[in-house]
C-alpha cells in the first residue's frame, strides 16, 4: 500500500493532478477572498451614506435655524455633536454673510465629502442661509480592509486546503484500488500460456 501510495504521489499523472488542484485552489482562494473584502468595502462606505442622509434629514433644519439667529453656541455644540459620529473627520458651515464654523481636521485624500445647502423656512419661503460641509474619513476602512484581507485569505484557505485534501484522498483511493486490481490480475497470467490463467 505504502510503496503504490508513493508511486502515484512520485508518477507524472499524480504530480499534475496534485498541481493542478493546488493552483485551482489558490486561484478560487484568492477569488473568494477578493470578493469577501469588496463586500466589506462597500458595506463600510454604505454605512458612511446612510450617516450623511440621516445628517440631511435630521440636522439642516435645526442648523439652519441656528444660523438664522446666528446663535453661535447651538451652532457649535451642534458642530461638536456631529464631530463625534462614527468616520466623520471634520464638518463646517459658511454662513452668507462670510462667517465659518468648523469642527474636526480637513483630511486632504482618502475622503468622502459632501456639501448641503442650509434653507431658513421663513413663512412660506425657504430662504438660504449657508452651506453645510461634511468630510468623512475612509482611512478606518481601508485599515479595517488590511487586517481583514489576512483573516479571510487564512479563513478562505483553511478551507480549500481541507477540499483539496478530500480530494486527493479520493483520487489516491481510486487509482490505488484499480492499480491493486491490475496487480492481482497480473499476478494470475501464466507467462507461458498468454491465454491462460493460473490456478
Amino acid at each position: 500500500m505504502k510503496s503504490l501510495t508513493r508511486q502515484f504521489i512520485h508518477s507524472p499523472m499524480g504530480l499534475k493532478l496534485t498541481l493542478s488542484i493546488i493552483v485551482f485552489s489558490l486561484l478560487i482562494t484568492l477569488l473568494a477572498a477578493g470578493l469577501q473584502l469588496m463586500s466589506d468595502y462597500k458595506s463600510d462606505v454604505n454605512r458612511i451614506d446612510w450617516q450623511l442622509k440621516n445628517i440631511e434629514k435630521v440636522n439642516l433644519d435645526v442648523l439652519a435655524a441656528s444660523l438664522w439667529v446666528i446663535d453661535e453656541r447651538l451652532i457649535n455644540l451642534q458642530l461638536n455633536a456631529l464631530i463625534q459620529l462614527p468616520d466623520i473627520s471634520y464638518i463646517s458651515i459658511n454662513d452668507d454673510g462670510g462667517q465659518r464654523w468648523a469642527a474636526g481636521e480637513k483630511l486632504p485624500t482618502d475622503t468622502i465629502e459632501k456639501s448641503f445647502i442650509l434653507t431658513y423656512n421663513a413663512g412660506k419661503d425657504r430662504v438660504p442661509v449657508g452651506v453645510l460641509h461634511v468630510q468623512a474619513d475612509l482611512k478606518n476602512i481601508h485599515n479595517n480592509l488590511q487586517n481583514h484581507a489576512m483573516i479571510a485569505l487564512l479563513y478562505n484557505a483553511i478551507k480549500v486546503s481541507i477540499l483539496i485534501g478530500f480530494i486527493l484522498f479520493l483520487a489516491w483511493l481510486m487509482v490505488t484500488k484499480n492499480l491493486q486490481n491490475i496487480i492481482r490480475y497480473c499476478k494470475k497470467i501464466d507467462l507461458n500460456d498468454g491465454n491462460k490463467q493460473q490456478e
